[in-house]
């Protein structure tokens, strides 16, 4: 698609041609194609022919939690993910929280459908209730929980197996995650069980999904609403975790994304009442508990567990488009495509990813994040979040694969600065909330303003960032974090990754030239993680190991660290365990700290390089220009 001097060979489209190509379209789609194309703005893609609808997202998520292990409702998660493969058939776009087995899954039965398809990989420690896991076991297992309770006498699961709860109690924590990601940029959301159906024929034949019923209540959730309804059980509110009732199917749900961002907040808010209270049930009891604070928010329809495809469907008028002519429409298109049409071409998203000669190396992941923690209103340091962004820009501009941990106008800036680079970026949409250090901000903060702390401190007697900032030390100690997410969702199948801060370099002119980089002195490292170790070098501080949280020194750099895969899953693994000592201790610091202490514990999973803060690019680079 280019010329030997790298420019796109120049098209030309006559007036004629275009519309001779929409008129033989035209004749061949009937009235309701052509007035769904006008309504929803459908997109032709050049690499497939997509039928469906996609103005809404599905929302999903797949994880083992042993379900085959279980004395009663036992199904095993190759069952389960063979229910998912009729919603993995449907021609919509789908947002998945999975684990590893059930993302390999998705991608194969999803091949084909990749542009439809974004998946987030977690495990079940990553969920915000996680942390209740251990009251939960504590309310099944007391003697008021368990008196009169007819879902324990029938063993069933919600009544004694805490991880069933606290995952099907993260359905709005997932909805309120794809809503403020939103990867297809949809206004509408529908929440589908991973195994929904349980193998039954309930699914569209031809895979086409029209909803109907659904989006003119996008200001309330839809709910189907099963037996004597969720108003007759109101009375009895106060021992409904202790009922075996079915009144809100919790399978599927739909709404618009402001309702269940306020649906959410409304569920944080009824967990730790929950328990405080002593309360444990499944999620179907939760929403009927926000159904009774708030009901305008809800939009009930009578229905049944499995009735949401046929409840909700608008079967629509098949449009068949010869393959023939839609290969000589497209055929015309690319040939003749004058500038304008180039211009639509680009505002429909059509992506020709054969059209870009790369130059760079692409077997490795650069790792990086940015969050704005209100640096611009600091007394000391202050650095405003736009100062930030102006620092990521030539780090955008590298010919690299690249993964980002971002907050919302972190991505947009990312969107725009890695235009022409989109097949080798790969974005995280999060908040700091998100991180699960940030579980630790009230400790953090109590240790920070302790005598014990301060006492002695020459971080705190200088005001370093450190010593006085929580959300500060909570985003740097998560570096060893987003590795590791990286590494399991390792979107672009690399065995090596490296982290570079956001705002590396400062703005200094510390980058290649020509934005390729070609490192060299790291991959054959690949066991251990490289650092760049300054001045008297970690060695020397060991013998103040007990002090060097209130130590003002610099050992090893913490803007870029490099390694294999296996090396930081047992790294951050490590950092858990220390931050639980830190927190225990009254110990408090910034990730530098944090990796002399775990370098002391295993020293043989580090490679030390002697350097400086910003000798990335003289180090670690063979200075090569291209690529051939």
């Amino acid at each position: 698609m280019k010329s030997q001097n790298g420019k796109p060979k120049c098209c030309i489209l006559s007036g004629g041609l275009i519309a001779v190509s929409l008129l033989v379209t035209l004749f061949y789609c009937n009235n309701w194609t052509l007035d769904l194309i006008n309504r929803l703005d459908v997109q032709f893609l050049s690499t497939e022919d997509e039928k469906g609808l996609y103005n809404f997202t599905v929302v999903t998520a797949m994880f083992d939690i042993g379900r085959g292990s279980w004395p009663n409702q036992k199904r095993t998660h190759e069952t389960y993910l063979a229910y998912m493969r009729q919603l993995l058939k449907l021609n919509v776009n789908i947002f998945a929280f999975v684990d590893r087995k059930a993302m390999q899954f998705i991608e194969e039965n999803r091949k084909g459908k990749e542009r439809r398809t974004h998946t987030r990989l977690a495990e079940l420690k990553d969920l915000p209730y996680y942390r209740f896991r251990g009251r939960i076991a504590e309310i099944m297992n007391s003697s008021e929980y368990q008196k009169d309770n007819e879902l324990l006498k029938q063993k069933l699961c919600e009544s004694y197996i805490p991880d069933y709860d606290i995952l099907v109690l993260s359905k709005l924590y997932f909805m309120d995650r794809a809503v403020r990601e939103n990867p297809f940029e949809t206004t509408y959301f529908m929440w589908i069980d991973g195994g929904y159906g349980h193998g039954n024929d309930v699914y569209p034949k031809d895979d086409v999904w029209i909803p109907k019923g659904l989006f003119e209540h996008s200001d309330k959730v839809t709910f189907m609403e099963l037996g004597r309804g969720v108003r007759a059980y109101e009375k009895d509110k106060s021992r409904l975790h202790k009922m075996n009732i079915a009144t809100l199917a919790g399978g599927f749900f739909a709404g618009g994304g402001e309702v269940f961002k306020e649906l959410y907040e409304m569920q944080k808010q009824q967990m730790d009442e929950w328990m405080r209270d002593g309360v444990v049930d499944d999620d179907q009891t939760m929403i009927m508990y926000l159904y009774y604070k708030k009901p305008s928010l809800f939009h009930l329809v009578p229905g049944n567990c499995r009735s949401a495809m046929t409840s909700h469907n608008d079967r629509p008028k098949r449009c068949i488009l010869s393959a023939g002519l839609i290969a000589v429409s497209l055929l015309v298109i690319l040939v003749y495509c004058n500038n304008w049409t180039k211009n639509v071409i680009n505002r429909l998203d059509v992506q020709f990813l054969s059209t870009e000669d790369e130059k760079g190396l692409y077997n490795f992941t650069v790792v990086t994040a940015l969050f704005d923690i209100g640096r611009g209103s600091w007394p000391n340091q202050k650095r405003t979040y736009e100062a930030y962004l102006a620092y990521m820009r030539p780090l955008l501009k590298l010919n690299v694969n690249i993964f980002a941990f971002v907050d919302r106008k972190a991505k947009q800036f990312i969107d725009e600065y890695r235009k022409g680079k989109e097949r080798r970026t790969h974005t995280r949409l999060a908040e700091l909330k998100d991180l699960p250090f940030y579980r630790f901000r009230g400790r953090i903060a109590e240790i920070m303003n302790s005598t014990e702390y301060q006492k002695d401190n020459e971080l705190f007697k200088r005001k370093l960032c450190e010593s006085y900032i929580p959300d500060y030390d909570i985003v740097v100690l998560s570096k060893l974090y987003i590795m590791d997410r990286a590494v399991w969702e390792n979107p672009f199948e690399t065995t090596y990754f490296i982290w570079l801060d956001g705002g590396y370099g400062h703005g200094n002119d510390v980058y290649p030239k020509d934005d390729v980089w070609i490192p060299k002195g790291l991959f054959e490292h690949g066991d251990k993680v490289t650092f760049m170790e300054m001045g008297k070098g970690v060695r020397a501080y060991e013998k103040d190991k007990a002090r060097l949280h209130k130590m003002t020194i610099a050992t090893l750099a913490g803007g870029f660290f490099a390694g294999g895969s296996e090396v930081f899953k047992e790294l951050y693994e490590m950092e858990k365990q220390q931050m639980d000592e830190w927190m225990r201790d009254g110990v408090v610091d910034d990730d530098q700290t944090m990796i002399m202490y775990l370098y002391y514990k295993k020293p043989s999973l580090f490679h030390l390089v002697p350097g400086n803060w910003y000798d990335v690019f003289k180090l670690f680079n063979k200075n090569l220009t291209t690529l051939r």
